[in-house]
């Protein structure tokens, strides 16, 4: 195994951190009230992934034990276009 999401937050903090360094975005600030299972520190294994909803407050997202970490297998699909940050705007290679 492998650390990839040490995501450590305070149950109303914003912050989320990946292998202990505080991940700088511009959206998804709302405070995280519902940690759920990333309460405490996860370790990813090789080909999974823990997936946020970018409205964190009401999104279905990994946090949630019944969707829980995904593996690579069950991800569809490919970005084309990508909108933030607004510089690196345009079609995704």
């Amino acid at each position: 195994t492998r650390s990839w999401c040490d995501w450590s937050s305070d149950v109303c903090s914003s912050d989320l951190y990946i292998n202990g360094e505080k991940l700088e975005e511009n959206y998804g600030k709302d405070p995280i009230r519902n940690p759920g299972i990333a309460e405490e520190p996860i370790t990813l294994e090789e080909d999974e992934f823990f997936l946020l909803g970018d409205n964190r407050e009401i999104s279905w997202d990994s946090r949630y034990e019944d969707i829980g970490l995904v593996h690579r297998d069950l991800i569809a699909g490919r970005t084309i276009l990508r909108i933030r940050p607004l510089s690196k705007f345009g079609i995704v290679k």
